[in-house]
């Protein structure tokens, strides 16, 4: 059975999970920010050796209050209970030639992988860019992420590019960076494939 939509009021919605797990799913709010924190930093160390940025430091929620407020940043949160169980987000082109393209990062916390969580924020990442006009999406990841590389597959994103030693962990390893694109036409065409046939997909 795949995820399943139980209610969607004011732009928050009531999922359950393809094996049972009721979660709610809504923008990050300001009052989120402090949880949002620590989330990051219940990341697998291996996770945050990967991430793009240092997420942890001292100007974090002033940092993401500032990006939400300006409305550069689209923010989505699931939740299970009080836990905060994955996110994901879409960054806009801060220049004029590519405004109608966004980043997106998708993460899920550790004790929450493998239940799907990660192919229903992606499902909802792709609705809300729709309301912001964006036409494109893409994402960076790198060679050793092969979960994250495998949804993103499924998701239609094809890649771009191949940069080798272009990422250096906080350990100061090299790493290839891989560089993903989607038309947004073609997600939506691969999530009603998924729609018609359940696919075992991690995340």
């Amino acid at each position: 059975m795949d995820a399943v939509t139980i209610s969607n009021e004011n732009g928050v919605k009531e999922i359950v999970t393809r094996d049972g797990m009721k979660l709610t799913v809504r923008p990050i709010e300001e009052k989120d920010l402090t949880i949002l924190r620590r989330f990051y930093e219940n990341t697998t160390e291996r996770g945050l050796a990967m991430m793009r940025a240092n997420l942890l430091d001292d100007f974090f929620e002033n940092r993401y209050r500032r990006l939400i407020e300006q409305q550069d940043i689209t923010l989505l949160s699931a939740w299970f209970g009080r836990s905060l169980a994955g996110v994901v987000l879409l960054d806009r082109g801060r220049y004029t030639w590519t405004r109608h393209v966004a980043n997106i990062r998708c993460y899920t916390h550790p004790d929450f992988q493998h239940h799907g969580i990660a192919t229903i924020l992606l499902r909802e990442a792709f609705e809300n860019a729709d309301l912001h006009g964006y036409e494109k999406l893409y994402c960076y990841l790198v060679s050793e992420q092969k979960n994250a590389i495998r949804i993103t597959e499924k998701f239609g994103f094809t890649l771009e590019a191949v940069l080798h030693n272009h990422a250096k962990d906080r350990y100061g390893r090299y790493h290839e960076m891989l560089m993903y694109s989607v038309d947004l036409g073609e997600a939506h065409r691969r999530m009603d494939q998924m729609l018609e046939s359940y696919i075992p997909y991690g995340g």
